[in-house]
């Protein structure tokens, strides 16, 4: 099976043999598609495959040059000043050297992820949908998504000790009011990526729910493929990519089979199979 799926990733795969064991690593491309479960941003991916590369090139862009401001300045700003800080300001040093920390190790998870998105630039909607779905599978984006999930957490810390000892300003403490503030930014950079990059329609609809429930989804039956598995079509219709052994369609009552991870966020938005457009949960 990976000799077949060779084609849609390699577009992800490195020249040298180093570099290749570090992506295959972080992009998570000695898996196929994962069969089950999947990361949310995949629902968007699937409704607009060019565009929700591109907001995502987008926010990783950002996040690497906000983890190059806020890490690398703060660390040689610490060394210098190590030792000349006042009591009060210990807690405020030691918030300081473990968020450089934790923005430093995103770094260079993002500049992979990142260029392994630009790489995705030329290509069709099918190599994007099932890259991405490497992807959001691999070790460095589940990672990324751990550590920042413990920035925000470390984040929301910052501001409390910055309240505490607001009486008390110093220049290390207008340092991480500067780091906070950055934060914000790039928050709001977000929102705003998301609503520029996306058209008002794609954007409400994709919050909306049109189509029937996730326990109706689940209800859907979810098998793997072979090639004795009686269904009508032998590629999925929505990834426009051929079914290989092994991996997970869910089959609709009209005898049509999809990949789980290109089907449920459709049927989260429609009532019709992709194909025939037949009420997925009708009795056979």
């Amino acid at each position: 099976m990976a000799s077949e799926e060779s084609p849609l990733d390699d577009v992800l795969r490195q020249n040298t043999l180093y570099q290749n064991r570090v992506y295959e690593w972080i992009l998570g491309l000695q898996r196929a598609r994962p069969p089950v479960t999947s990361d949310p941003v995949m629902d968007l991916v699937v409704i607009s495959p060019m565009q929700s590369a591109k907001f995502i090139r987008l926010m990783l862009l950002c996040g690497i040059v906000s983890g190059v401001l806020m890490s690398f300045p703060s660390v040689i700003y610490l060394i210098l000043k190590w030792n000349k800080f006042s009591l009060y300001e210990n807690k405020l040093k030691w918030w300081l050297a473990i968020n450089s920390f934790i923005q430093g190790i995103q770094v260079p998870l993002r500049l992979v992820l990142y260029n392994a998105l630009v790489n995705l630039e030329q290509s069709d909607n099918r190599v994007i949908i099932y890259c991405i779905s490497l992807i959001t599978s691999g070790n460095g984006w589940k990672l990324s998504k751990k550590i920042t999930l413990l920035n925000y957490l470390w984040f929301m810390m910052g501001i409390c000790l910055l309240n505490k000892t607001k009486a008390q300003k110093s220049a290390l403490h207008y340092r991480i009011f500067l780091i906070i503030a950055l934060n914000l930014v790039r928050m709001l950079i977000t929102i705003i990526g998301f609503y520029r990059t996306f058209p008002p329609g794609i954007a409400l609809g994709w919050r909306t729910p049109k189509g029937i429930s996730k326990r109706e989804i689940s209800e859907i039956p979810l098998v793997p493929y072979d090639e004795k598995l009686e269904i009508k079509n032998g590629s999925c219709s929505i990834c426009i990519s051929e079914f290989y052994e092994g991996e997970w369609l869910r089959v609709l009552s009209c005898k049509h089979g999809f990949h789980k991870v290109c089907l449920d966020p459709w049927l989260y938005k429609n009532n019709a199979c992709p194909l025939c457009m037949k009420c997925p949960t009708q009795p056979k």
